[in-house]
């Protein structure tokens, strides 16, 4: 059994928690693409923002799928927790996926403090 579906099954019951639609990622994303650690995604990890390590974090589990992903950060606690402080993000680790999907996935320049391509995620299926 993939760690993917070992976390999927950890975490079946989501229903009333605030990232519960997890279904529509609202990008070029599904919430079913499973997703690796990219090549480069030791090597820049600090350079990364920290929504963007949280989601490596998730991924170091074993490659998984975006769903899983948005339904582990809803569970995550320490240093894994979505959020800063006891504030947690408003933004699904899928909708931060789809906003820096170019940049994760090596396409095109960081414009943060890398200021180059840094392939974080690669896109298994």
């Amino acid at each position: 059994m993939s760690k993917s579906k070992k976390i999927g099954e950890m975490l079946k019951d989501t229903k009333g928690l605030k990232f519960q639609n997890i279904a529509n990622t609202g990008g070029q994303l599904s919430a079913s693409q499973v997703l690796s650690i990219g090549a480069d995604a030791e090597a820049d990890y600090t350079a990364y923002p920290k929504q963007i390590r949280l989601v490596l974090a998730y991924i170091e589990l074993g490659n998984t799928t975006v769903a899983d992903i948005d339904a582990y950060a809803v569970k995550a606690e320490g240093n894994l927790f979505w959020g800063r402080g006891v504030n947690a993000y408003e933004q699904t680790p899928s909708k931060i996926l789809n906003h820096y999907f170019n940049q994760m996935t090596g396409a095109v320049i960081w414009q943060n403090k890398l200021k180059a391509k840094s392939e974080a995620i690669r896109v298994v299926s």
